[in-house]
């Protein structure tokens, strides 16, 4: 009985375990050089020098898949925010209409995007953190 109750255990910290979604947005994204299509006539280009990497500006969780532009915003409660940290709740809506996502560059222009697995999950908790200004954005992103 005690050997079953506690395979029982185990059975049930696992299942629990998997109903939280957990990751961290990675610190920077690589690049490629920008170089104009085309220019109108009679002008020049000078495209500055572009970084070959774009440094983590945010993160959050939108509504509806990322190739509808811009994808629904789902507003997010800031729950605390001192010291260089924030956390915010977000609501996780019906199956595949979440998504997570990490911002890139001074304005966020380039995105990346996780399908929040809506099975079983009610928020998604964005948790920010940057110390002192030069250092690194932090943001990790916890669904449950």
């Amino acid at each position: 009985m005690k050997a079953f109750l506690t395979i029982a255990a185990v059975a049930l910290s696992s299942v629990a375990a998997a109903e939280e979604m957990r990751f961290q947005c990675p610190d920077r994204y690589l690049t490629k050089i920008v170089e104009l299509a085309e220019k109108p006539l009679g002008w020049r280009d000078t495209v500055a020098t572009v970084r070959p990497e774009l440094s983590l500006s945010g993160g959050g969780v939108v509504g509806g898949p990322p190739k509808l532009y811009p994808p629904a915003e789902l507003h997010g409660n800031t729950i605390t925010s001192q010291g260089g940290r924030a956390e915010t709740r977000y609501p996780v809506g019906p199956e595949g209409e979440s998504w997570a996502f990490c911002a890139y560059g001074r304005g966020g222009e380039i995105q990346l995007y996780r399908r929040v697995d809506g099975q079983g999950r009610r928020e998604c908790i964005v948790k920010s953190s940057q110390p002192k200004p030069p250092d690194a954005l932090k943001v990790e992103v916890v669904c449950r």
